[in-house]
C-alpha cells in the first residue's frame, strides 16, 4: 500500500478549448505530485478531434458525454497507464486538494459510492435518469447492442457527481474502457456512465476510499470560490479534498490564492 502518488497520471480534462492556456497552472498546482499530467479538451465538432500539440481534442458535447474521451486516452497511453501506479481523472474546474492527497492510497479506487444510490435499472429515476435521450433511454439502447450482450454484464446501476476519481491499475485494462466507450456509443449521460462502469468493475464497497468535497449549485455556484477567505476555509479549515467549481479563468487571482494555500 502506497500514500504517494508519484508514480500515478493526473488527468485533466477541458470543457472548453479556449481554457487550455491554464493547463500551464494546473502543472505547477500539481506537477510535483503526480508522475506526468496529460490534458485532453472538448472541442467543438467532430471534426475537430485529433491530437494536437499534444492536447487531444474529443468532441464530448460540452461536457455531457465526458466519458468519450477515455477509449482513445487508452489507445494513445496505454503503455504509460501500463507503467504507472494508477489513473487519476479531474474535470479542469474540480480542484484536488494536495495538501490532503497523502491520506489516501494508491490501491483502493477514489471515488463516493452510495449504497443507496446502488439498484437495478428499473429502480432509478429523476433527472439524470429520465433525460431525453441520454438518460434511461440511452441505457435501454445500450443493452440492446451486441458488443454489450457479448462482452458485459450490468447487475446494478447508479448514478451520481462525477467529475474526479482514481482507478488503480489493475482496473486500467481493456474492460474498463471498453465500458467507457460502450456508454459513450449510445450517449448514456456521463452522471450515469462514469458511477455504473466503475461500480461494474468494482462491486465490493470496502475497495473504494471517500471524500469529503464542496460542490456548489444555484446562485453561489459561480461566485462562492472567487472569496479568498471563503476559499482557504473550505480547503484548510474544512479540509475538503474537491472543490467544484471553481472558476479561475473568470476570476485569475483565484490560481494565485490555490497555489499559496494547497500547493
Amino acid at each position: 500500500m502506497s500514500n504517494s502518488f508519484k508514480n500515478v497520471i493526473l488527468l485533466i480534462y477541458f470543457n472548453h478549448k479556449h481554457l487550455i492556456y491554464l493547463k500551464d497552472f494546473y502543472f505547477k498546482l500539481y506537477g510535483n505530485y503526480f508522475k506526468s499530467l496529460i490534458f485532453i479538451s472538448n472541442c467543438n465538432h467532430p471534426q475537430e478531434q485529433g491530437l494536437v500539440n499534444d492536447i487531444l481534442y474529443i468532441y464530448t458535447q460540452n461536457g455531457d458525454l465526458t466519458h468519450r474521451i477515455f477509449a482513445p486516452f487508452y489507445q494513445i497511453y496505454k503503455s504509460e497507464l501500463e507503467k504507472s501506479d494508477g489513473l487519476f481523472f479531474a474535470i479542469d474546474d474540480c480542484i484536488l486538494n494536495m495538501k490532503l492527497l497523502e491520506n489516501y492510497n494508491t490501491d483502493k479506487i477514489i471515488f463516493n459510492m452510495f449504497q443507496s444510490e446502488i439498484k437495478t435499472l428499473d429502480k432509478h429515476s429523476g433527472w439524470q435518469w429520465d433525460r431525453p435521450y441520454e438518460g434511461k433511454e440511452a441505457i435501454y439502447r445500450m443493452l440492446e447492442d451486441k458488443d454489450y450482450y457479448s462482452n458485459f454484464h450490468i447487475k446494478n446501476y447508479t448514478g451520481c457527481f462525477s467529475d474526479r476519481f482514481y482507478l488503480p491499475k489493475k482496473y486500467l485494462n481493456d474492460k474498463t474502457f471498453g465500458l467507457f466507450q460502450l456508454f459513450a456509443k449510445h450517449s448514456v449521460y456521463l452522471e450515469l456512465a462514469i458511477p455504473t462502469v466503475i461500480l461494474t468493475i468494482e462491486e465490493d464497497l470496502e475497495m473504494y476510499q471517500s471524500i469529503k468535497e464542496e460542490v456548489l449549485w444555484g446562485e453561489d455556484r459561480n461566485t462562492r470560490f472567487s472569496n479568498k477567505d471563503y476559499l482557504k476555509k473550505s480547503l484548510i479549515d474544512n479540509k475538503n479534498f474537491v472543490i467544484h467549481p471553481v472558476r479561475s479563468h473568470t476570476y485569475p487571482e483565484i490560481n494565485e490564492w490555490l497555489l499559496e494555500i494547497i500547493n
